[in-house]
């Protein structure tokens, strides 16, 4: 017998019988091929599931299991879970989308307090009752491998929430990446939030989509200024409206640690921003904030403009699908002309028309650290890009992105030609 350690191992169906696969497991199970990462995503092998268990109780080489989007179902869940839990190898798992519930989420709860190796695990995308999903949760405070974990899409509740915050609040859990988007975890979060002032591990964490309204959010804002690992947090596609710009001003001012932060697609401009503008002035770690939908007007991107011009580390900021329009297009044109930090701006399908898209470059004509600049679907003309031309610097700006407009190829091509990088 040989024995063929590869090193990946992704394999595509080819026919209905599944014959390939099925050899291929035989084959890992009595030791011929021992492969260290093992890709079967999308190749529907629910009758196939139990062979994939089999290897794994075997397994002397596996280190990474993709199994993601193949309909495996809860008893072959249940399978793959019971040989994880004594697996010493496997350090990455990924289920998501496989059909796996309420058995496969007990047995990995269970799993989860025994397993030492495994690193990162992915069950998102999968349908299970309250009960296992919060089990699983609970479990969570006794692991002291699992750095990465993605529950997206899976219903924890405020149960499943609250019992993650205390997992977050111990000590010895090792966690640095949490997904809990559209999680239904509700005020939950705020929990969640607060007990970071005594974590030292998690640096990434989204809430997408997990129904968080004001006075939750406006808690998680004032929450972030004892943040002391936190580098990114996703709060997009909540309910958020203006009376939290409040708390996330406060916690912007005093925090140290957080360099992204999306608030795209909520209501927290709508009615100003006052407060948040202050903070992010006074900030001195984040760089790249995101906003794009959220009903941003003139009262609150003169703030901004007025922040931006002080703040000297963000670097990315997404304005996109607002109504920044002429006007604001000339507040933040001002804010250019001072700004040396900004890399990346994003003003798309914000109907600046020709004047706004002019204001733009005249603020960048002093600009010299802008590099990109979207200002696609903005109704800009020839006339415009006319005046573009004229006014654009070359010393930094090398994307100009432009599609989406009425501008004639030719004058697309005559502004790449200026800048000497993209146009399009």
């Amino acid at each position: 017998k040989h024995i063929h350690p590869i090193v990946t191992m992704a394999l595509v169906e080819v026919n209905d019988a599944g014959r390939p696969l099925a050899n291929m497991l035989d084959a890992m199970k009595t030791g011929l091929v021992r492969p260290q990462v093992v890709d079967l995503s999308y190749n529907f092998i629910t009758d196939l599931g139990e062979s994939v268990a089999g290897a794994l109780e075997v397994n002397t080489s596996i280190t990474t299991l993709n199994l993601a989007y193949n309909n495996i179902g809860d008893i072959n869940g249940q399978k793959v879970a019971n040989a994880l839990k004594g697996d010493r190898i496997i350090k990455t798992v990924i289920l998501k989308d496989n059909s796996i519930s309420e058995g496969s989420f007990v047995r990995f709860a269970d799993c989860l307090k025994h397993n030492d190796t495994c690193t990162e695990l992915d069950l998102s995308c999968n349908i299970v009752a309250d009960g296992p999903a919060v089990q699983l949760c609970n479990s969570l405070q006794f692991n002291r491998a699992l750095t990465s974990l993605d529950l997206s899409n899976v219903r924890l509740t405020e149960a499943g929430g609250h019992a993650i915050a205390t997992a977050l609040a111990t000590p010895t859990v090792p966690l640095r990446r949490l997904s809990l988007a559209f999680c239904t975890l509700h005020t939950s979060v705020v929990a969640m939030v607060e007990s970071l002032a005594n974590n030292d591990c998690l640096e990434e964490l989204d809430l997408r989509g997990n129904g968080i309204r004001t006075e939750a959010a406006n808690k998680v804002g004032i929450a972030l200024k004892d943040c002391r690992m936190l580098r990114k947090l996703v709060l997009a596609e909540n309910m958020i409206k203006e009376q939290a710009s409040e708390g996330f001003g406060i916690g912007l001012e005093a925090n140290s640690s957080l360099t992204y932060l999306d608030l795209s697609k909520n209501m927290m401009f709508f009615g100003g921003g006052l407060r948040f503008a202050e903070g992010l002035q006074r900030n001195n770690t984040l760089q790249h904030l995101i906003l794009h939908s959220s009903c941003i007007l003139l009262n609150f991107l003169v703030p901004l403009a007025e922040a931006l011009k002080t703040n000297c580390h963000l670097q990315t900021l997404d304005l996109a699908k607002n109504d920044v329009e002429e006007v604001g297009a000339r507040a933040l044109a001002d804010a250019l002309a001072v700004n040396r930090t900004l890399r990346n701006l994003d003003l798309s399908y914000n109907t600046l028309r020709d004047a706004g898209a002019v204001a733009i470059a005249e603020g960048l004509k002093a600009n010299e650290g802008l590099m990109e600049l979207n200002l696609e679907d903005n109704h800009i003309t020839d006339l415009g890009s006319a005046n573009l031309l004229h006014k654009l610097p070359h010393a930094t700006l090398r994307v100009l992105r432009l599609g989406l407009n009425e501008i004639s190829p030719q004058n697309v091509e005559l502004v790449a030609q200026k800048l000497g990088g993209a146009c399009g």
